[in-house]
């Protein structure tokens, strides 16, 4: 009991102190808007810090090798890891098996990023709006195909559950990535996808290639004023925007996670930082971590059950 009392300050001294050497900050994902934002938010707090911040990518096994490192660090703030829906959500009920607990292994710290979702038509759709796509689908079951960046991917599941709120039937068409499946959805050959409306998007918008019909999102986007969400068009509970957020080992002393999460609402507002999310399309975006942990929550409630109806698996 002596020891124990005699280690109380010196360990509160520490998290006083917190940081005094690097940070280690895990990226699930190779090149990308994960590790963009993620760079450009530890630049600007390890300014603040005044100690490095070292982003480290470890994108193998779909992220669950970085997720496993960072599970099994020491939980003292100097190992955080960038993590969202695909990890703590999708693939929570997609793999049979993960060597950690997500509900368990990881203590959150805040979101920093909103990944909104348009609905996307080809030009060749009559429907100018979701009522009419809607009402085409019925009238026309099966004739529509949407295109996703693969099977389990959030364009995917976005899509069907629009299905299932709508009672529609458009078929879906994989794709192994984003790339031929924007090209498809271009060329008419699918017309219709759920996508981040990023300048290529809009830029094909607005030469009227393409038609950005509902956005799933609580509010519409400066960049893209005139298109409503889906509240507004008539399907409500529908903002089921990805996000990005920060994590740290479980058992992080919580004034360490308040200081992590002050540093981290700081940072995306700093000019240079909010440029990076602006060029990728993506909404800054900070909770605290009771709010983060309620959004995972929320989520699983919401894909859990249609990932088991859909009977996705990921190995």
């Amino acid at each position: 009991m002596l020891i124990v009392a005699l280690a109380a300050p010196a360990i509160a001294a520490a998290q006083d102190r917190y940081p005094t050497k690097p940070i280690h900050w895990i990226v699930p994902s190779g090149t990308g808007s994960f590790d963009n934002l993620t760079r450009a938010m530890a630049a600007q707090m390890s300014l603040v810090f005044g100690q490095p911040i070292i982003v480290e990518n470890r994108p193998a096994a779909g992220g669950v090798v970085g997720m496993d490192q960072a599970a099994r660090a020491q939980a003292d703030g100097y190992t955080l890891i960038s993590s969202g829906l695909g990890q703590f959500v999708l693939q929570k009920f997609a793999r049979s098996k993960l060597p950690y607990d997500l509900d368990r292994d990881f203590a959150p710290i805040s979101l920093f990023a909103k990944v909104p979702m348009a609905l996307i038509v080809h030009e060749s759709v009559p429907a100018e709006n979701l009522k009419d796509l809607i009402a085409y689908a019925k009238s026309n079951p099966g004739k529509l195909n949407y295109g996703s960046s693969g099977v389990g991917t959030i364009f995917h599941l976005t899509a069907e559950l629009l299905k299932q709120r709508t009672v529609t039937n458009i078929v879906h068409v994989p794709y192994k990535g984003p790339g031929p499946m924007v090209q498809d959805l271009i060329a008419g050959r699918v017309q219709v996808a759920f996508y981040s409306p990023n300048s290529q998007i809009l830029s094909l918008v607005k030469a009227n290639k393409l038609r950005a019909i509902a956005l799933a999102a609580a509010v519409r986007m400066p960049s893209i004023p005139d298109v409503p969400t889906f509240e507004e068009s008539g399907v409500p509970e529908f903002d089921v925007a990805g996000w990005m957020g920060a994590f740290a080992p479980s058992g992080i002393p919580r004034s360490i996670v308040d200081r992590l999460n002050r540093e981290i609402g700081r940072a995306v507002a700093v000019p240079q930082v909010a440029n990076t999310f602006v060029q990728a399309s993506i909404v800054p975006a900070v909770t605290s971590p009771e709010e983060l942990a309620q959004i995972i929550r929320r989520d699983q409630e919401i894909w859990g059950p249609l990932i088991r109806k859909l009977e996705i698996r990921e190995e």
